[in-house]
């Protein structure tokens, strides 16, 4: 009587039966080491150190299977368990959110942050001047003067040796009566590849609002490995930036009262 054994594969989960090794066991190993491959070809060194787990527990694996078949020495059950199945989940969760992070994503937020042509003006001054990305916890050089075309820039994130540079190039400004612009692309040493437009713009309606279009893929390690939460940290630090605007302009406004 064959016996039925579950084993699994990066990423293929198979059920086979003994009988059924030479082919099955075989084309599985070939199908993980090809899909690993291609994705260690596209993201580097992460991803190779993971291709180099992947055989690991992809060998203890088969070695397993084949001990089921021949006498050959390989791990029982609970160790197959503890080695193989937490390493190779492990290879797998990251490898599944490195990829998704690898991505470029494209992402449009807008904030209302009051009204009033007073409103307006301050923020696209706030917003110009990099007054808006200092009070939202970037650091800026105090001397960088206003944002212009061609302009390279660098703004800070983190704290003491923890913060990371964000260096830029403003490619565009536009200065409008109803619309402020500044569009910038992420140099060469930022954590992502991509550009982000910041937008102030005073609508028919009175209305102020603050929109942040940000196209970005991820350039560091640390940026691959946050994964599906890099949206989320764009986003409140967006939200942040509008708060501040909001506040920003709200104080300033009543203090020209």
């Amino acid at each position: 009587m064959d016996t039925l054994r579950l084993y699994v594969t990066n990423p293929a989960v198979r059920v086979s039966t003994s009988t059924e090794f030479p082919v099955n066991d075989l084309g599985a190993g070939l199908l993980s080491a090809g899909l690993w491959l291609a994705v260690a070809a596209r993201t580097g060194k992460a991803f190779r150190f993971l291709l180099a787990l992947s055989i690991l527990t992809m060998g203890l694996a088969l070695l397993y299977a084949s001990g089921q078949v021949v006498e050959l020495p390989h791990l029982n059950l609970t160790w197959m368990v503890l080695t193989h199945g937490v390493l190779n989940a492990a290879a797998v969760l990251t490898a599944l959110v490195v990829a998704y992070a690898g991505r470029a994503q494209t992402h449009t937020w807008t904030h209302r942050i009051g009204a009033g042509r007073e409103r307006f003006e301050l923020a696209s001054h706030a917003l110009l001047t990099w007054e808006m990305h200092r009070r939202s916890g970037a650091w800026v050089d105090p001397s960088a003067p206003p944002a212009h075309r061609g302009q390279h820039m660098r703004s800070d994130l983190g704290f003491g040796r923890l913060r990371v540079p964000e260096p830029c190039e403003v490619l565009d400004v536009v200065r409008e009566e109803t619309r402020t612009s500044m569009h910038y692309l992420a140099l060469p040493g930022h954590t992502f590849e991509g550009d982000e437009r910041f937008t102030v713009r005073l609508d028919p309606d009175d209305s102020v609002r603050f929109e942040v279009a940000v196209t970005a893929k991820p350039a560091r390690t640390i940026s691959r490995l946050a994964g599906p939460a890099v949206p989320v940290v764009q986003w409140l630090f967006i939200a942040r930036c509008a708060w501040t605007l909001a506040r920003y302009t709200g104080a300033r406004a009543v203090r020209t009262i």
